[in-house]
């Protein structure tokens, strides 16, 4: 076996679920799932069940509440929330989101 080749699967394996699992986190919020769950926070949710940070978490939910009136971007949801902004292109995000 190829080390090489099984660490970039591995990794590109990583992020799909990381993805994936950034994705749900609006509608675990939506729904409270964390607060049934026995969590006083998302945050906290997020970190102890999938190791999430609570920067990730901020921006996942921040996507979400930016995309609540586009409808046209609701389905688009890992993609989105995996190209988050940067500091310097908040700006022409926010523009691009108000189209």
């Amino acid at each position: 076996m190829n080390l090489h080749k099984e660490f970039v699967r591995l990794g590109k394996e990583r992020r799909t679920i990381s993805n994936e699992l950034v994705a749900l986190l609006p509608e675990i919020y939506r729904l409270r799932i964390y607060e049934q769950k026995g969590y006083a926070t998302i945050y906290d949710y997020a970190a102890r069940i999938a190791g999430l940070s609570t920067g990730v978490v901020a921006k996942a939910l921040k996507v979400a509440k930016l995309l609540e009136d586009k409808p046209i971007l609701k389905g688009i949801k890992s993609r989105w929330l995996r190209e988050l902004p940067q500091k310097r292109t908040r700006k022409s995000w926010r523009i691009k989101l108000d189209t």
